[in-house]
């Protein structure tokens, strides 16, 4: 990783991320993560390392905050149909009494 040019590694963190995020196969996600994985654990420290996490960094949370978009819905839609707030998460925690 010493001998990478700047724009270089910018390349390969923009395929291997985009691999990451958007691979419709599992095996190809892997590779990509395992890719990831090994490029960060090889840089040396100093600016390439800095510029590196300063790409890599953003495009993983918003892929993260994707998935997890994708997955779960919106926050007021997510709290509703997994009982986190509300009127009826209010009711549910109330304990019922027996006449």
């Amino acid at each position: 990783m010493q001998r990478v040019s700047t724009a270089h590694a910018e390349d390969v963190v923009d395929s291997l991320c985009a691999k990451l995020l958007a691979g419709k196969r599992e095996q190809e996600r892997d590779v990509a993560a395992i890719g990831l994985k090994t490029m960060v654990t090889d840089l040396p420290g100093g600016p390439l390392a800095a510029l590196v996490v300063q790409h890599l960094c953003p495009k993983l949370v918003a892929g993260v905050q994707s998935k997890a978009r994708a997955a779960w819905g919106p926050p007021a839609v997510a709290a509703r149909v997994h009982g986190k707030g509300g009127a009826d998460a209010a009711a549910r925690r109330r304990p019922r009494t027996t006449s």
